[in-house]
Parts: structure tokens; C-alpha cells; sequence
């Protein structure tokens, strides 16, 4: 059975599995290449805090940060910065995903899912799984 269609027979969130290998391939560049030729904070804060919400998870900026390889102030910076543009809410000292963000994002990881399903022959298969 082709990758697509056992995401679809689990009943899993293609579009969580999608955000899970862009952020690894992006982990995986940090070994040959040094991380501060590549950064992109805030696309990885935006990568992680869609993740942990489709996993019905936390977002924890201070441990995020720490995993980017990120300073505690840089992560928060970012945040801020993507709590002005409405990608980030903040309540109190946590910070979540918008859903204006998650939004553009799921319709991100669906149409590069529909290519992706195209090209193994299995057209408009992909369907969001919304939460």
C-alpha cells in the first residue's frame, strides 16, 4: 500500500505527518550545513507550535527554542514578532499557534499533499483532517 493511502486506512492527520517531515528535514540540514546559514525562526516556531497543536500537545516556547538551537530571548523575540502579524496568540507567558496561522498552513501541507498524491497516481485523495 502507497505511503497516502495508509495515512488515509489509519485514519491519521496527513497534514500533521506533512509539518512532522518538512520540520525533520529541516533538523536533518543542521548536519551539513551550519544552522545560521539556514535560520528561519519563525518558520520552525510556526512548524512546531502546528505540530503541538495537532498532537493536542503544548507548546513550550523555552524548550522549542532550546531545541532550535535558539536563545531563550531570540525564541521570544520571534514569537512576538508572529503574535504581531496574528500567526501567534499569547496568553498570559504561553504563545499558540493562530488560527489564521494553522489555517494557512493545513491549505500549505494540503496542497503540497495533493501534489504529492498526483504524482503517485492517486489525484484529489487527499482530504484535511481538521480539528
Amino acid at each position: 500500500m502507497a505511503k497516502l493511502e495508509s495515512v488515509f486506512a489509519e485514519g491519521l492527520d496527513p497534514q500533521l505527518e506533512q509539518a512532522e517531515k518538512i520540520f525533520a528535514q529541516r533538523r536533518a540540514r543542521a548536519f551539513l550545513f551550519d544552522p545560521r546559514l539556514l535560520g528561519e525562526p519563525a518558520w520552525d516556531l510556526l512548524l512546531c507550535s502546528f505540530i503541538a497543536l495537532r498532537k493536542g500537545e503544548t507548546f513550550d516556547l523555552q524548550t522549542t527554542a532550546r531545541t532550535l538551537g535558539l536563545s531563550i530571548e531570540t525564541g521570544l523575540r520571534w514569537a512576538c514578532i508572529l503574535e504581531d502579524r496574528d500567526l501567534f496568540v499569547r496568553n498570559g507567558s504561553l504563545f499558540s499557534i493562530s488560527k489564521k496561522a494553522e489555517g494557512k498552513l493545513g491549505t500549505l501541507f494540503e496542497a503540497q499533499l495533493k501534489e504529492l498524491a498526483h504524482q503517485q497516481g492517486h489525484p484529489a485523495r487527499v482530504e484535511a483532517n481538521h480539528h
